[in-house]
């Protein structure tokens, strides 16, 4: 089948590509993306470079970490030697450097780091499918959503639920008030026919205006709003992204696991925003929301915020980044990195039978995951004697740069036996480079448990992974609420550690998204 456009990226982006991905293909415009085309067995380098020479477009999702990859880099010099039309992406607000800068200078830029997302969806389409002199194809079987900037204004709802969230469709305020209308006009009427006969069947021990009073304080009670009390308590769910798969996966577990409690959820993306973040809690404390479970952008200025919140007798509870302030809020539920790193060490120890040469591809040196990650391992490793690292290189997090990486040392170490990553992605692109040097022999293993690397694994290649505690952090998030609503404590300490699962062949079949999928077994 032929491609249309040939989507660059980093693969610290894969959630951005895949929604663009998606969006342009449903509008008819087809793409080559890695590594979904790149066919079993097939060189990598040779993939990429037969992908761009047949698409008419490079799209390019430029960020900070696309701006520093040398494989994106090396694909854009390639497109522009082929003279591919190149339409860059930017989702985030900086300028391109070095010879990115070169290659980017003249070329018109779509920017995608202000609100709406999906508006720039729209855009992006509408832009691919000129240049390439083509008309986007609307999908008959999906209603969009018009972006948020074209939406008709509602008066006094700034936030809004899902469609999912809302409640049942409610009788119109006019209609709801006709009986009610009705009983007042025939109690008139009957005023009208004579007191004087009414006030005889009442002193008879009759009241005939007992049924209507009656009728009118049940419609009065009907047309009158729930009490707080009867209705369904919100609980505000705020996260930094809508798209990225962990985001994804948290979001739906928050959500699924506060219905479950008799709750309503309302999700808020502050888009790693501070001040975007603020105004939602602020916004959560208006509704009078009962809890509030948030990830947040980790910056100071989020606790004064908690504390508001505190103050208006709201909980906050923090799942994954926590806060440098304790006593703010209700709980800092976070992911045990040092554990699941020893635990992953050990098994690639054992698979290594505790000797043999290996190599540590490393995260981004600034991000502090990327340092406990590498010291667990070393604080397993070190102690054998026998296993030798013959280097420590970052691929900052980067499925191409572990595959550049990767490639390059194993021409330098041909002896080299084992390779331990700092997170999947850049596993998966070690383990392509090992398939395409015709070294399946090396050992390879991840850090994340996110379901391509569980596909890897579940198919011979990666052979272990440990799994992030996603859904279990949203979940946990989400009982303590429902707890502290109802008794005012959680009963457990408020900074939390949950511990990451090793998943090998003989289990990783039994998790898809983060979380347990109910398989007791793997083939």
């Amino acid at each position: 089948m032929s491609h249309d456009i040939f989507v660059s990226y980093s693969s610290e982006d894969k959630a951005v590509a895949d929604a663009v991905v998606s969006a342009l293909e449903n509008s008819g415009l087809r793409c080559w993306v890695a590594p979904r085309d790149i066919k079993p067995s097939a060189d990598w380098g040779d993939s990429i470079t037969e992908a761009i020479s047949a698409c008419k477009m490079v799209l390019l999702i430029f960020s900070g970490h696309s701006n520093q990859s040398k494989r994106v880099r090396d694909e854009i010099y390639y497109a522009i030697s082929e003279e591919k039309i190149i339409l860059p992406f930017r989702i985030e607000n900086l300028d391109p450097t070095g010879s990115m800068r070169l290659h980017l200078s003249s070329r018109h830029w779509l920017d995608a780091f202000q609100p709406s997302w999906q508006a720039h969806l729209n855009r992006l389409v509408g832009s691919a499918a000129d240049s390439l002199g083509r008309e986007p194809v609307v999908p008959a079987s999906r209603e969009e959503t018009p972006p948020p900037a074209l939406a008709a204004p509602v008066p006094q709802q700034p936030e809004q639920l899902k469609q999912s969230e809302l409640p049942g469709k409610r009788i119109p305020s006019l209609l709801r008030r006709l009986p009610l209308v009705g009983a007042v006009l025939l109690l008139c009427i009957l005023l009208s026919i004579g007191g004087g006969a009414l006030l005889n069947l009442s002193q008879n021990g009759l009241n005939p205006l007992a049924g209507i009073a009656t009728e009118m304080e049940t419609l009065a009670a009907t047309d009158t709003p729930e009490p707080t009390a009867t209705k369904k308590a919100t609980i505000c769910v705020i996260i930094p992204e809508e798209n990225h798969p962990f985001y994804i996966h948290l979001q739906e577990s928050a959500a699924k696991k506060v219905e479950e409690l008799g709750y309503t959820a309302l999700i808020l993306f502050h888009d790693y925003d501070t001040n975007k973040q603020i105004e939602q809690i602020e916004t959560c404390i208006a509704k009078k929301v009962a809890a509030i479970i948030l990830e947040s952008t980790g910056e100071d200025d989020t606790i004064a915020a908690i504390q508001k919140a505190k103050d208006a007798g709201i909980p906050t509870f923090l799942v994954h980044i926590e806060i440098s302030k304790e006593g703010v809020a209700a709980a800092q539920i976070l992911a045990n990195d040092y554990q699941g790193a020893t635990i992953l060490a050990e098994y690639f120890a054992q698979l290594m039978g505790e000797k043999g040469k290996y190599i540590e591809l490393t995260g981004a040196d600034t991000n502090p995951e990327t340092h406990i990650r590498s010291q667990a391992y070393h604080d397993v490793l070190d102690k054998l004697p026998d296993l030798k690292m013959i280097t420590q290189q970052t691929a900052n997090w980067d499925q191409n740069e572990g595959y550049s990486v990767i490639e390059s040392l194993l021409r330098a170490h041909p002896d080299v036996k084992g390779v331990i990553c700092g997170n999947d992605a850049m596993a998966l692109g070690a383990q392509a480079a090992v398939i395409a040097a015709g070294r399946k022999d090396v050992i390879v293993v991840g850090f994340d448990g996110n379901d391509d690397a569980i596909q890897s694994i579940m198919k011979g290649e990666l052979k272990a992974t440990v799994l992030w505690p996603v859904a279990e952090m949203a979940i946990q998030a989400s009982i303590q609420a429902d707890l502290f609503i109802r008794t005012g404590s959680t009963g457990k300490p408020e900074k939390q550690s949950l511990d990451f699962v090793l998943l090998t062949p003989e289990n990783a079949c039994q998790y898809t998204h983060f979380a347990p999928n109910g398989k007791t077994s793997c083939p």
